[in-house]
């Protein structure tokens, strides 16, 4: 009452007034504001885990950036230190595949290369594999951030760069996707190898986030990972596709933002695809929606019918139950791509499989799909960067 009291009698006295004065309730609101996430899970046990998570308690603290749009243009913001030129590159040849028992895969998986760009640390440091979102590598700026929040507190991290991306050579027609797990598949068992006295996380974002969180339930008590995060994952791809129609600003991101990345991507790579038999480059080409790409290009690439089998095969919904290591999903209500309100909850409170999975899904409501939940006047800090650093301690502590 009294802020609408003060307005009133500044109008009174100047309009201009009164809009300074409600802008500065606004932005010391905002700065009280303090965004804590619901939390959802079923399985008791990660109640220990959540209990060395003080960041994850005491919440997020919004920008003043106001909408899901703005906050996710950070994403694209270059962290104050480049960890570039410390990377350290291993290549790895994937050989042919003649037979997958996983959905989302094709009959034969052609022979790859993909990539790890290391900040490497002494002895036995918790390792984290980061697993970059839709045309994204280990020089996307909120990869650079994590990376370099992770490194800095003492974590060997792996930027993992998919088929195509990140200088990788594209030997034949065949890429990623939202749900193809068998190049994560070896690269994780190549670093549990690689380190095996280390624990091993691996944090995905976006559509990255959704193959591993497919891959973590594909493996259930085999996985080579020792606890998981995914931030920002569409988990359910069929309700993603449906509500980037839902919305003015999820159809402008869908047809401005979204499809212009993934066709950029197609033209680096038209040498290979143009002529692939079973994927048609031209109609990829003029695609208005991310449902009319993937029809065209990465639904037959996955040995699918179409976007809408695809997207079914490709969400980890499917398996969530099957997931046998400690597993953190993040989500923001106000994400114009991925937003909480298309998760079912239930997958993570009403589980029906014996034994309870180790999932927690944690809501904010705002973040959007910035990545890394930006904090702070400047944006210069990352909740989200400060909630791994504790995740992959806790972990650490726990196995040793």
């Amino acid at each position: 009452m009294f802020a609408a009291d003060l307005a009133a009698d500044l109008l009174c006295t100047s309009p201009w007034c009164a809009v300074a004065a409600v802008a500065a309730i606004a932005i010391v609101r905002r700065k009280l504001l303090v965004d804590v996430p619901t939390l959802h899970y079923q399985n008791v046990c990660v109640k220990d885990l959540l209990a060395q998570l003080p960041t994850l308690r005491r919440g997020y603290s919004p920008p003043l950036l106001p909408f899901g749009l703005l906050q996710s243009a950070y994403a694209d913001r270059k962290p104050p230190v480049d960890p570039t030129a410390l990377y350290v590159r291993e290549t790895l040849s994937i050989p042919r595949l003649g037979a997958s028992t996983t959905k989302c895969c094709p009959a034969s998986v052609p022979p790859g290369v993909v990539s790890i760009d290391w900040l490497q640390q002494p002895g036995n440091a918790p390792v984290c594999i980061l697993v970059p979102g839709l045309t994204s590598a280990s020089t996307a700026p909120y990869i650079q951030r994590v990376g370099q929040a992770l490194h800095a507190a003492g974590v060997r991290v792996g930027c993992f760069n998919p088929r195509g991306r990140g200088g990788n050579e594209l030997l034949t027609p065949f890429m990623y996707s939202a749900g193809f797990t068998e190049d994560l598949r070896h690269v994780a068992a190549h670093v549990r190898e690689r380190y095996p006295e280390a624990t091993v996380t691996a944090v995905g974002f976006s559509l990255g986030a959704s193959y591993l969180a497919k891959y973590v339930g594909e493996e259930g008590t085999g996985c080579a990972l020792d606890s998981a995060v995914s931030c920002a994952c569409p988990l359910d791809l069929v309700s993603m596709s449906q509500g980037l129609g839902a919305t003015v600003s999820s159809r402008f991101v869908d047809r401005f933002v979204l499809v212009p990345a993934v066709k950029r991507v197609l033209h680096q790579c038209a040498p290979q695809v143009r002529s692939a038999p079973a994927l048609d480059f031209q109609r990829a080409t003029v695609a208005s929606s991310m449902a009319e790409f993937d029809d065209a290009m990465i639904a037959p690439m996955m040995g699918c019918s179409s976007a809408l089998q695809y997207y079914s095969e490709a969400s980890a919904t499917r398996v969530l139950g099957d997931v046998r290591v400690p597993m953190l999903f993040l989500s923001a209500r106000n994400d114009p791509i991925c937003p909480a309100n298309r998760i079912d909850t239930k997958a993570f409170t009403e589980q029906q499989t014996p034994g309870a999975a180790p999932i927690v899904l944690a809501i904010t409501a705002e973040g959007a799909h910035s990545m890394t939940w930006p904090e702070g006047w400047g944006l210069q800090r990352s909740w989200l960067c400060e909630l791994l650093v504790e995740w992959v301690r806790a972990v650490d502590a726990k196995r040793t």
